[in-house]
Formats: C-alpha cells, structure tokens, sequence
C-alpha cells in the first residue's frame, strides 16, 4: 500500500493547525505595539493559542489508535483467510 495512500488528511491538517496556533502565540506579542496588545483580538487568540498544545497531543493519540486499529485489522484479515474455519455441529 502507499504510503501517502494510507495518511489520514483531516488528522495532518488539525495538526498543522496546532503548530500554526502555537507559532501564533508564542510570536504575536513580540509583532505588536503595546496598545495592540490590550485588544479583545488579542485575548482571543491567546484563548485559541492555549489549546493547541492539548489539540496536538490528542491529535497524536488518534493518529497512534488509527494506526494500531488499521494494523490490527489487516492482521486479523490476514489470519482468517489463512486459517479454515471451523464448524462446530
């Protein structure tokens, strides 16, 4: 199988959007002119910016679980059809 084939797309692009809001955090306040800071903008983001580090871990888990769950069934895939199955009377 690919292995591009096999990523999943909604899970990259909020991860992307996690890192994006933590670079936006940890820069904004540098770019700004004071007064700019005191702005409901401000706090807004600031409010956004402090759950990206949870959304990234979570993200990772679902990633981790989708790959576990994908190897498990292709493996249990794979055994029954190697395996005759039995009928018991």
């Amino acid at each position: 199988m690919n292995r591009l084939a096999s990523r999943y797309e909604f899970l990259d692009a909020l991860r992307g959007l996690a890192i994006v809001l933590m670079v936006q955090v940890h820069c904004y306040g540098w770019f700004l002119a004071e007064p700019a800071r005191d702005t409901p903008l401000f706090a807004t983001s600031l409010v956004l910016g402090w759950f990206s580090g949870p959304m990234f871990v979570f993200i990772a888990g679902c990633w981790a679980g989708a790959v576990i769950w994908t190897r498990y069934r292709a493996r249990t895939k794979a055994d029954m059809s190697k395996t005759p199955t039995r009928i018991d009377p």
